[in-house]
């Protein structure tokens, strides 16, 4: 609990989402599931509640968990662990967003 009351003061009001990026779909189910025992509202393109499920893969909502490893991203191209750059790119966006806790 410190290290999370740490983090918590130096972040500024409208800093209130989670945005996780991983590169297969494990450990975004596993991390996914953790913060959705406390938010209930976290989508993805793996979720399996068709409501929090991403219409759109290529925006984020509210506390938004992303598998790019899954076919969604990988349709033709590299998995991600192989060529990281469209991981990359969105980790930049997302990290440009005042609603995303840094």
């Amino acid at each position: 609990q410190p290290l999370i009351a740490d983090v918590r003061v130096r972040l500024q009001p409208q800093q209130k989402y989670i945005r996780g990026l991983f590169c297969g779909g494990t450990l975004c189910d596993e991390t996914m599931f953790a913060v959705m025992e406390k938010h209930g509202d976290v989508y993805s393109n793996i979720q399996p509640d068709p409501e929090f499920r991403l219409q759109d893969i290529n925006r984020s909502i509210k506390h938004t968990f992303l598998d790019f490893g899954d076919d969604d991203f990988t349709n033709g191209k590299p998995h991600p662990m192989i060529d990281p750059t469209n991981r990359i790119s969105r980790l930049i966006e997302e990290a440009r967003d005042p609603e995303v806790a840094g």
